[in-house]
């Protein structure tokens, strides 16, 4: 396949990996199966989902199609070759395996039947708080625009705002900016049949929730441009522009990472070294295949990344690494 197609981006496989599982705030990485808790074993997280040692030079001739190499879906390539009949389960295992998660599941039940029982009255304030919630979620919905409308067209001083100050080139299809806000507070970028359909006659007839990919989000704390770009469509605008995108070591790019922000003298240092001219406002710092919007402000740079796309990109580091 590597040589049947040659211009093919991609990366090998890797031999090993951690398992990941996150309830509500708490997030768990676990490095082997022993490390899972017993109540999780085998319903939430399975044995088969943690690499093999004996197959770990085998793993490293599959495929990884990445979705930053190449404009793709993320996907795995790989032939396998069954090289024995599987082991079939004894009735003496399944019984032993049965045994075990009714266990589990007693202790489950017990640990429950154990907590104290709340009160009436923090029933009846659980039921409020529902009822407040369902209420806010209603008033938001009163406030959505379902009307999109043209961005570059309707809020022409803004987009001229945005095209200067990241020197966007002529050729960006700017047609496909769309808001659905009288403010424009969120920029999307749209496909062409997506712009077909809202410049089509019968379009006042739907009620359109959303569309598109975030392109653009209003700042008014920036002293040039009014608006920064979304992290999640960098790969799409990036091409077109010729201002606000900086080259900077890989170092930068893990410090940044692992500490989200840089202030004070070493701020002055940074932002001195590799962007000195760069006023308050957001700009993109680019090493290879990453790429992240940063704010800098009068004594500090911030990553403008959340906690997935954080620990997205520390993995791809971690790859680089190995």
């Amino acid at each position: 396949l590597r040589e049947k197609l040659p211009n093919l981006k991609y990366r090998s496989g890797i031999p090993s990996w951690k398992v990941y599982h996150q309830k509500g705030k708490f997030r768990n990485w676990y490095d082997n199966y022993e490390e899972v808790h017993e109540e999780k074993k085998g319903r939430i997280i399975r044995e088969t989902m943690f690499p093999v040692e004996e197959f770990g030079e085998e793993m490293k001739k599959g495929l990884r199609i990445l979705p930053h190499l190449q404009n793709t879906g993320g996907f795995f390539i790989s032939a396998l070759r069954k090289i024995k009949e599987p082991e079939t389960t004894t009735a003496q295992e399944e019984k032993e395996e049965e045994a075990k998660e009714e266990k589990v599941q007693a202790e489950t039940t017990a640990k429950v039947d154990s907590e104290e029982v709340k009160p009436e009255e923090d029933e009846k304030t659980e039921e409020e708080t529902k009822k407040k919630s369902r209420k806010a979620d209603k008033l938001r919905m009163k406030d959505i625009k379902f009307e999109f409308q043209s961005f570059s067209t309707n809020f022409s001083k803004e987009w001229q705002n945005i095209k200067e100050s990241f020197g966007f080139s002529d050729d960006f299809p700017h047609h496909l900016l769309f808001t659905n806000s009288d403010q424009a507070n969120k920029v999307y970028l749209v496909g062409h049949t997506t712009h077909k359909l809202f410049t089509s006659p019968g379009i006042s007839k739907l009620k359109i929730f959303n569309a598109g990919v975030r392109a653009f989000h209003k700042n008014t704390n920036a002293e040039e441009c009014h608006y920064r770009v979304a992290q999640g469509v960098l790969p799409l605008l990036v091409p077109y522009m010729k201002k606000g995108v900086h080259d900077v070591p890989k170092e930068l790019i893990e410090r940044l990472i692992n500490e989200k922000e840089i202030s004070h003298d070493d701020f002055e240092e940074v932002k001195s070294k590799h962007f000195p001219d760069v006023s308050i406002g957001t700009i993109i710092l680019r090493h290879g295949a990453f790429m992240m919007v940063v704010w800098i402000g009068r004594k500090r740079m911030t990553l403008m990344l959340n906690k997935v796309e954080i620990a997205s990109f520390k993995a791809m580091l971690d790859e680089m690494n190995l």
